[in-house]
Protein backbone atom coordinates (compact mmCIF):
# COMPACT_ATOMS: atom_id res chain seq x y z
CA UNK A 1 0.00 0.00 0.00
CA UNK A 2 2.71 2.35 0.59
CA UNK A 3 3.93 1.53 -2.74
CA UNK A 4 0.84 3.19 -4.52
CA UNK A 5 2.24 6.47 -5.66
CA UNK A 6 0.38 9.87 -4.56
CA UNK A 7 -1.07 10.96 -8.10
CA UNK A 8 -2.52 7.83 -8.97
CA UNK A 9 -5.67 9.49 -10.38
CA UNK A 10 -3.47 12.98 -11.86
CA UNK A 11 -3.35 11.26 -15.17
CA UNK A 12 -6.72 11.02 -15.72
CA UNK A 13 -8.51 12.54 -18.10
CA UNK A 14 -11.09 15.52 -17.26
CA UNK A 15 -13.77 13.28 -19.28
CA UNK A 16 -12.58 10.40 -16.79
CA UNK A 17 -13.03 12.50 -13.88
CA UNK A 18 -16.07 13.68 -14.57
CA UNK A 19 -17.47 9.96 -15.30
CA UNK A 20 -16.19 8.65 -11.96
CA UNK A 21 -17.54 11.99 -10.04
CA UNK A 22 -20.80 11.04 -11.25
CA UNK A 23 -20.32 7.60 -10.20
CA UNK A 24 -19.76 8.45 -6.67
CA UNK A 25 -21.94 10.85 -6.30
CA UNK A 26 -24.85 8.20 -7.93
CA UNK A 27 -23.45 5.95 -5.43
CA UNK A 28 -23.55 8.35 -2.55
CA UNK A 29 -27.01 9.11 -3.31
CA UNK A 30 -27.90 5.87 -2.78
CA UNK A 31 -26.61 5.29 -0.13
CA UNK A 32 -28.05 8.09 1.37
CA UNK A 33 -31.24 7.52 0.18
CA UNK A 34 -31.18 4.07 1.79
CA UNK A 35 -31.05 5.43 5.22
CA UNK A 36 -33.69 8.47 4.35
CA UNK A 37 -36.11 5.22 3.20
CA UNK A 38 -35.84 4.07 6.97
CA UNK A 39 -36.09 7.29 8.29
CA UNK A 40 -39.56 7.95 6.26
CA UNK A 41 -40.84 4.27 6.97
CA UNK A 42 -40.33 5.36 10.90
CA UNK A 43 -42.10 8.45 10.51
CA UNK A 44 -45.06 6.84 8.20
CA UNK A 45 -45.52 4.37 11.24
CA UNK A 46 -45.30 7.31 14.18
CA UNK A 47 -48.48 8.45 15.40
CA UNK A 48 -47.01 11.53 15.66
CA UNK A 49 -48.09 14.34 12.92
CA UNK A 50 -44.76 16.21 13.42
CA UNK A 51 -42.47 13.57 12.22
CA UNK A 52 -44.33 13.00 8.71
CA UNK A 53 -44.43 17.18 8.94
CA UNK A 54 -40.68 16.98 9.31
CA UNK A 55 -40.00 14.67 6.77
CA UNK A 56 -41.71 16.46 3.95
CA UNK A 57 -39.77 19.41 4.80
CA UNK A 58 -36.43 17.80 4.66
CA UNK A 59 -36.67 15.37 1.93
CA UNK A 60 -36.07 18.36 -0.99
CA UNK A 61 -33.02 19.30 1.30
CA UNK A 62 -31.97 15.49 1.85
CA UNK A 63 -32.11 14.86 -2.27
CA UNK A 64 -30.61 18.50 -3.25
CA UNK A 65 -27.89 18.68 -0.97
CA UNK A 66 -26.26 15.10 -1.64
CA UNK A 67 -26.50 16.17 -5.72
CA UNK A 68 -25.16 19.65 -5.11
CA UNK A 69 -21.81 18.33 -3.12
CA UNK A 70 -21.59 15.72 -5.52
CA UNK A 71 -21.54 18.19 -8.44
CA UNK A 72 -19.59 20.57 -6.84
CA UNK A 73 -16.68 18.09 -6.26
CA UNK A 74 -16.87 16.87 -9.08
CA UNK A 75 -16.03 20.13 -10.82
CA UNK A 76 -13.70 20.88 -7.94
CA UNK A 77 -11.30 17.89 -8.72
CA UNK A 78 -12.23 17.59 -12.49
CA UNK A 79 -11.09 21.40 -13.41
CA UNK A 80 -7.95 22.36 -10.69
CA UNK A 81 -6.57 24.67 -13.06
CA UNK A 82 -9.90 26.38 -14.20
CA UNK A 83 -11.45 28.67 -11.29
CA UNK A 84 -14.14 29.71 -13.55
CA UNK A 85 -15.93 26.60 -14.11
CA UNK A 86 -16.20 26.26 -10.23
CA UNK A 87 -17.17 29.61 -9.20
CA UNK A 88 -20.15 29.31 -12.01
CA UNK A 89 -20.74 26.10 -10.36
CA UNK A 90 -20.61 27.80 -7.25
CA UNK A 91 -23.48 30.12 -8.26
CA UNK A 92 -25.51 27.25 -10.24
CA UNK A 93 -25.58 25.56 -6.40
CA UNK A 94 -26.27 28.87 -4.55
CA UNK A 95 -29.03 29.92 -7.17
CA UNK A 96 -30.75 25.80 -6.74
CA UNK A 97 -30.22 26.29 -2.71
CA UNK A 98 -32.08 29.32 -2.94
CA UNK A 99 -34.87 27.86 -4.84
CA UNK A 100 -35.54 25.03 -2.99
CA UNK A 101 -35.88 26.89 -0.17
CA UNK A 102 -38.12 29.54 -1.08
CA UNK A 103 -40.11 26.45 -2.76
CA UNK A 104 -40.11 24.18 0.31
CA UNK A 105 -41.08 27.01 2.73
CA UNK A 106 -44.19 27.97 0.36
CA UNK A 107 -45.11 24.74 0.55
CA UNK A 108 -44.95 24.03 3.71
CA UNK A 109 -46.64 27.27 4.79
CA UNK A 110 -49.47 25.81 2.20
CA UNK A 111 -50.13 22.61 4.22
CA UNK A 112 -49.01 23.71 7.34
CA UNK A 113 -50.21 26.93 7.90
CA UNK A 114 -54.13 26.06 7.89
CA UNK A 115 -53.76 23.43 10.36
CA UNK A 116 -52.06 25.56 12.72
CA UNK A 117 -55.00 28.10 12.44
CA UNK A 118 -57.39 25.57 12.28
CA UNK A 119 -56.59 24.04 16.13
CA UNK A 120 -55.52 27.72 17.10
CA UNK A 121 -59.60 28.56 16.23
CA UNK A 122 -60.74 25.06 17.97
CA UNK A 123 -58.90 26.20 21.16
CA UNK A 124 -59.66 30.26 21.45
CA UNK A 125 -61.96 30.74 18.80
CA UNK A 126 -60.12 33.95 17.62
CA UNK A 127 -61.26 33.17 13.65
CA UNK A 128 -57.58 32.64 11.95
CA UNK A 129 -58.85 30.34 9.29
CA UNK A 130 -61.20 32.93 7.45
CA UNK A 131 -57.79 34.60 7.07
CA UNK A 132 -55.05 31.84 6.19
CA UNK A 133 -54.92 32.84 2.31
CA UNK A 134 -53.81 36.35 3.39
CA UNK A 135 -51.48 35.38 5.51
CA UNK A 136 -49.86 32.62 3.63
CA UNK A 137 -50.09 34.95 0.64
CA UNK A 138 -48.18 37.71 2.30
CA UNK A 139 -45.97 35.26 3.98
CA UNK A 140 -44.81 33.67 0.55
CA UNK A 141 -44.64 36.93 -0.62
CA UNK A 142 -42.26 37.82 1.81
CA UNK A 143 -40.21 34.46 1.03
CA UNK A 144 -39.86 34.90 -2.79
CA UNK A 145 -38.91 38.79 -2.75
CA UNK A 146 -35.95 37.90 -0.29
CA UNK A 147 -35.05 34.81 -2.53
CA UNK A 148 -35.24 37.59 -5.48
CA UNK A 149 -32.95 40.11 -3.44
CA UNK A 150 -30.42 37.30 -2.50
CA UNK A 151 -30.17 36.24 -6.46
CA UNK A 152 -29.61 39.93 -7.11
CA UNK A 153 -26.24 40.37 -4.78
CA UNK A 154 -24.97 37.02 -6.61
CA UNK A 155 -24.79 38.77 -9.73
CA UNK A 156 -23.17 41.98 -8.11
CA UNK A 157 -26.56 44.00 -8.92
CA UNK A 158 -26.68 46.52 -6.32
CA UNK A 159 -30.03 46.25 -4.38
CA UNK A 160 -29.70 49.18 -1.97
CA UNK A 161 -31.81 51.55 -4.33
CA UNK A 162 -34.40 48.47 -4.79
CA UNK A 163 -34.47 48.12 -0.85
CA UNK A 164 -34.76 51.57 -0.27
CA UNK A 165 -37.72 51.82 -2.53
CA UNK A 166 -39.50 48.52 -0.74
CA UNK A 167 -38.58 50.42 2.71
CA UNK A 168 -40.80 53.60 1.31
CA UNK A 169 -43.34 51.22 -0.09
CA UNK A 170 -43.19 49.18 2.93
CA UNK A 171 -44.04 52.29 4.94
CA UNK A 172 -46.54 53.66 2.71
CA UNK A 173 -48.38 50.30 2.94
CA UNK A 174 -47.74 50.43 7.10
CA UNK A 175 -49.09 54.05 7.29
CA UNK A 176 -52.45 52.61 5.25
CA UNK A 177 -52.98 49.70 7.45
CA UNK A 178 -51.72 51.03 10.79
CA UNK A 179 -55.33 50.81 12.06
CA UNK A 180 -55.65 47.20 10.51
CA UNK A 181 -52.45 45.88 11.70
CA UNK A 182 -52.98 47.56 15.23
CA UNK A 183 -56.36 44.91 15.19
CA UNK A 184 -54.24 42.48 14.21
CA UNK A 185 -51.75 42.71 16.73
CA UNK A 186 -54.68 43.47 19.28
CA UNK A 187 -56.51 40.05 17.80
CA UNK A 188 -52.94 38.10 18.95
CA UNK A 189 -53.50 39.61 22.40
CA UNK A 190 -56.90 38.55 23.12
CA UNK A 191 -56.67 34.91 21.86
CA UNK A 192 -53.41 34.65 24.09
CA UNK A 193 -55.49 36.32 27.25
CA UNK A 194 -59.17 35.05 26.15
CA UNK A 195 -61.60 37.20 27.80
CA UNK A 196 -64.57 35.39 26.22
CA UNK A 197 -65.29 32.97 23.73
CA UNK A 198 -68.16 32.74 21.10
CA UNK A 199 -71.47 31.54 22.56
CA UNK A 200 -70.87 33.97 25.99
CA UNK A 201 -73.07 36.56 27.30
CA UNK A 202 -70.92 39.90 27.82
CA UNK A 203 -71.96 43.85 28.61
CA UNK A 204 -69.10 46.13 26.72
CA UNK A 205 -69.99 49.77 26.38
CA UNK A 206 -73.32 49.96 28.01
CA UNK A 207 -74.52 47.29 25.75
CA UNK A 208 -75.21 43.56 26.30
CA UNK A 209 -75.51 40.66 23.68
CA UNK A 210 -74.08 37.34 23.03
CA UNK A 211 -70.64 36.78 20.61
CA UNK A 212 -71.11 35.38 17.87
CA UNK A 213 -68.00 35.42 15.87
CA UNK A 214 -64.42 36.62 16.93
CA UNK A 215 -62.52 37.72 14.20
CA UNK A 216 -59.08 39.11 13.14
CA UNK A 217 -60.33 42.79 13.40
CA UNK A 218 -63.40 42.88 14.60
CA UNK A 219 -65.85 41.08 17.47
CA UNK A 220 -69.37 40.37 16.33
CA UNK A 221 -72.36 40.52 19.07
CA UNK A 222 -75.60 40.02 18.80
CA UNK A 223 -77.68 41.99 20.98
CA UNK A 224 -81.17 40.71 22.63
CA UNK A 225 -82.80 43.40 19.87
CA UNK A 226 -81.18 40.76 17.69
CA UNK A 227 -79.03 43.72 16.22
CA UNK A 228 -75.79 42.92 15.17
CA UNK A 229 -72.68 45.18 16.83
CA UNK A 230 -69.44 45.17 14.94
CA UNK A 231 -66.59 46.33 17.78
CA UNK A 232 -63.36 46.28 16.17
CA UNK A 233 -60.78 44.59 18.40
CA UNK A 234 -58.97 47.51 19.35
CA UNK A 235 -61.87 48.77 21.45
CA UNK A 236 -62.65 45.37 23.00
CA UNK A 237 -59.04 45.31 24.48
CA UNK A 238 -59.76 49.12 25.50
CA UNK A 239 -63.39 48.13 26.90
CA UNK A 240 -64.29 47.25 30.13
CA UNK A 241 -66.04 43.87 29.36
CA UNK A 242 -68.02 41.97 31.56
CA UNK A 243 -68.68 38.58 30.96
CA UNK A 244 -71.61 36.93 32.54
CA UNK A 245 -70.54 32.98 31.48
CA UNK A 246 -67.28 33.02 33.73
CA UNK A 247 -68.57 34.68 36.56
CA UNK A 248 -68.70 31.48 38.83
CA UNK A 249 -66.20 28.89 39.81
CA UNK A 250 -64.19 27.06 37.53
CA UNK A 251 -66.34 24.11 38.08
CA UNK A 252 -69.39 25.94 37.30
CA UNK A 253 -68.55 29.41 35.43
CA UNK A 254 -71.74 29.94 34.10
CA UNK A 255 -73.37 30.12 37.51
CA UNK A 256 -74.70 33.62 38.28
CA UNK A 257 -75.35 35.66 41.50
CA UNK A 258 -79.31 36.71 42.06
CA UNK A 259 -80.32 39.88 44.18
CA UNK A 260 -83.63 40.44 45.04
CA UNK A 261 -85.07 43.44 47.30
CA UNK A 262 -88.54 43.29 48.53
CA UNK A 263 -90.60 45.13 51.08
CA UNK A 264 -92.90 43.81 54.05
CA UNK A 265 -94.79 45.97 56.51
CA UNK A 266 -93.90 47.04 59.79
CA UNK A 267 -95.86 44.76 61.13
CA UNK A 268 -94.71 41.68 60.35
CA UNK A 269 -91.92 39.19 61.99
CA UNK A 270 -88.79 39.60 60.28
CA UNK A 271 -87.87 35.77 60.65
CA UNK A 272 -90.83 34.85 59.27
CA UNK A 273 -90.44 36.63 56.09
CA UNK A 274 -87.20 34.58 55.83
CA UNK A 275 -88.83 31.43 56.64
CA UNK A 276 -90.56 31.73 53.73
CA UNK A 277 -88.55 33.14 51.10
CA UNK A 278 -85.91 30.32 52.23
CA UNK A 279 -88.60 28.04 51.72
CA UNK A 280 -89.34 29.46 48.23
CA UNK A 281 -86.01 28.83 47.23
CA UNK A 282 -85.37 26.00 48.77
CA UNK A 283 -88.25 24.76 46.27
CA UNK A 284 -86.65 26.28 43.01
CA UNK A 285 -84.47 23.21 41.12
CA UNK A 286 -82.74 26.15 39.38
CA UNK A 287 -81.52 27.95 42.92
CA UNK A 288 -78.14 26.52 43.56
CA UNK A 289 -77.67 25.26 47.49
CA UNK A 290 -73.90 26.65 47.64
CA UNK A 291 -73.31 28.66 48.24
CA UNK A 292 -76.27 29.26 50.78
CA UNK A 293 -78.69 31.71 50.38
CA UNK A 294 -78.43 34.84 51.85
CA UNK A 295 -81.59 36.59 53.03
CA UNK A 296 -81.04 40.25 55.37
CA UNK A 297 -83.10 42.49 56.51
CA UNK A 298 -81.43 45.92 55.24
CA UNK A 299 -82.87 48.85 55.58
CA UNK A 300 -85.85 50.47 57.63
CA UNK A 301 -87.66 52.65 55.23
CA UNK A 302 -90.53 55.22 55.81
CA UNK A 303 -93.32 52.51 55.22
CA UNK A 304 -91.72 48.82 55.13
CA UNK A 305 -89.00 46.70 55.87
CA UNK A 306 -86.70 46.19 53.15
CA UNK A 307 -85.15 42.76 52.74
CA UNK A 308 -82.32 41.85 50.11
CA UNK A 309 -82.77 37.99 48.57
CA UNK A 310 -79.05 37.29 47.63
CA UNK A 311 -78.47 33.77 45.94
CA UNK A 312 -77.19 31.55 42.94
CA UNK A 313 -79.18 30.53 39.97
CA UNK A 314 -77.03 27.25 38.11
CA UNK A 315 -76.56 29.45 34.93
CA UNK A 316 -76.62 33.20 34.26
CA UNK A 317 -79.21 32.21 30.90
CA UNK A 318 -81.95 31.84 33.52
CA UNK A 319 -81.37 34.06 35.35
CA UNK A 320 -84.55 36.56 34.46
CA UNK A 321 -87.04 33.44 34.37
CA UNK A 322 -86.07 32.56 38.10
CA UNK A 323 -86.90 35.73 39.22
CA UNK A 324 -89.94 35.49 37.76
CA UNK A 325 -90.60 32.22 39.43
CA UNK A 326 -89.48 33.93 43.03
CA UNK A 327 -91.14 36.88 42.58
CA UNK A 328 -94.41 35.10 41.78
CA UNK A 329 -94.10 32.68 44.49
CA UNK A 330 -93.43 35.79 46.70
CA UNK A 331 -96.65 37.35 46.28
CA UNK A 332 -98.75 34.07 46.45
CA UNK A 333 -96.89 32.92 49.87
CA UNK A 334 -97.01 36.40 51.51
CA UNK A 335 -100.49 36.36 50.00
CA UNK A 336 -101.45 32.49 52.10
CA UNK A 337 -98.92 33.77 54.93
CA UNK A 338 -100.99 36.84 55.79
CA UNK A 339 -97.83 38.84 54.89
CA UNK A 340 -98.17 41.99 53.72
CA UNK A 341 -96.93 44.04 50.96
CA UNK A 342 -97.17 47.78 51.26
CA UNK A 343 -97.81 49.71 48.77
CA UNK A 344 -99.11 53.25 48.83
CA UNK A 345 -102.72 53.56 49.49
CA UNK A 346 -104.81 54.83 52.16
CA UNK A 347 -105.31 52.41 54.94
CA UNK A 348 -108.15 51.80 57.41
CA UNK A 349 -107.21 50.06 60.42
CA UNK A 350 -109.86 48.31 62.35
CA UNK A 351 -109.76 45.04 64.65
CA UNK A 352 -110.41 41.40 63.35
CA UNK A 353 -112.58 39.24 64.50
CA UNK A 354 -110.86 36.58 62.74
CA UNK A 355 -109.00 35.26 65.84
CA UNK A 356 -108.10 31.64 64.56
CA UNK A 357 -106.23 33.56 61.92
CA UNK A 358 -104.48 35.60 64.24
CA UNK A 359 -103.43 32.73 66.36
CA UNK A 360 -102.63 30.76 62.93
CA UNK A 361 -100.28 33.46 61.87
CA UNK A 362 -99.00 33.72 65.02
CA UNK A 363 -97.90 30.12 65.53
CA UNK A 364 -96.03 30.51 62.27
CA UNK A 365 -94.38 33.35 63.63
CA UNK A 366 -92.84 31.92 66.52
CA UNK A 367 -91.88 29.07 64.52
CA UNK A 368 -90.69 31.03 61.35
CA UNK A 369 -88.78 32.56 64.74
CA UNK A 370 -86.70 29.50 66.27
CA UNK A 371 -85.80 28.09 63.31
CA UNK A 372 -84.28 31.65 61.45
CA UNK A 373 -82.21 31.83 64.71
CA UNK A 374 -80.94 28.67 64.86
CA UNK A 375 -79.95 29.41 60.99
CA UNK A 376 -78.44 32.83 62.03
CA UNK A 377 -76.68 31.46 64.67
CA UNK A 378 -74.79 28.92 62.27
CA UNK A 379 -74.46 32.26 59.60
CA UNK A 380 -72.51 33.67 62.60
CA UNK A 381 -70.30 30.59 63.01
CA UNK A 382 -69.33 29.90 59.41
CA UNK A 383 -68.60 33.83 59.00
CA UNK A 384 -66.08 33.73 61.88
CA UNK A 385 -64.58 30.49 61.19
CA UNK A 386 -63.61 31.37 57.63
CA UNK A 387 -62.39 34.68 59.24
CA UNK A 388 -59.90 32.34 60.64
CA UNK A 389 -58.92 29.98 58.04
CA UNK A 390 -58.44 33.78 55.93
CA UNK A 391 -56.06 34.45 58.77
CA UNK A 392 -54.43 31.04 59.01
CA UNK A 393 -53.85 31.33 54.99
CA UNK A 394 -52.47 33.94 55.07
CA UNK A 395 -49.61 33.34 57.57
CA UNK A 396 -48.99 30.46 55.65
CA UNK A 397 -48.45 32.31 52.21
CA UNK A 398 -45.95 34.79 54.39
CA UNK A 399 -43.98 31.70 54.89
CA UNK A 400 -40.59 31.64 52.93
CA UNK A 401 -40.35 28.05 52.46
CA UNK A 402 -43.55 27.83 51.18
CA UNK A 403 -43.55 25.49 48.05
CA UNK A 404 -44.96 27.38 44.55
CA UNK A 405 -47.92 24.50 44.12
CA UNK A 406 -48.86 24.65 47.58
CA UNK A 407 -49.32 28.85 47.23
CA UNK A 408 -51.12 28.26 44.28
CA UNK A 409 -53.28 26.51 46.03
CA UNK A 410 -53.55 28.21 49.22
CA UNK A 411 -54.27 31.70 46.71
CA UNK A 412 -57.08 29.95 45.26
CA UNK A 413 -58.69 28.65 48.75
CA UNK A 414 -57.79 32.55 49.85
CA UNK A 415 -60.12 33.45 47.06
CA UNK A 416 -62.48 31.22 47.40
CA UNK A 417 -63.08 32.21 51.56
CA UNK A 418 -63.12 35.75 50.47
CA UNK A 419 -65.74 35.37 47.70
CA UNK A 420 -67.61 33.62 50.43
CA UNK A 421 -67.77 36.61 53.10
CA UNK A 422 -68.57 38.83 50.16
CA UNK A 423 -71.50 37.40 49.04
CA UNK A 424 -74.58 39.98 50.58
CA UNK A 425 -72.62 42.78 50.01
CA UNK A 426 -73.09 45.39 47.21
Amino acid sequence: MSNIPTDKFSDLTQLESLLIGALITIIAYSVVILFWKRIVRYAEQSDNLNDKEAVAFLKPFVHGTTILTGLYLTVKYSYPDNPTYLQNTSKFIFITTILITALTLSRSLDRNLPKIFATLDERKEIGLSRSTNLISSVSKLIIWLTSFLLLLTLFDIEITAAVASLTVFSLVIGMALQESASNMIISGQLMLDSPYDIGDKIEVNGRIGVVTDIGVLSTKVTTPGEQLMVIPNKIMASSTITNFARGGPKEHPERVNLRIDIGVGYGESPEHVKNVIRDILQKNDAVVNEPKPLILLTDLLDSSLSFRVNTHVNNYQNEWIVRDQILSEMIRRFRDEGIEIPFPHLQVIRETDDVNEDKKKLARVKKAEKEEAKISEDLIMERNANLEEIEITRERLNEDDIEPEKATELQERLIELESELFIGED
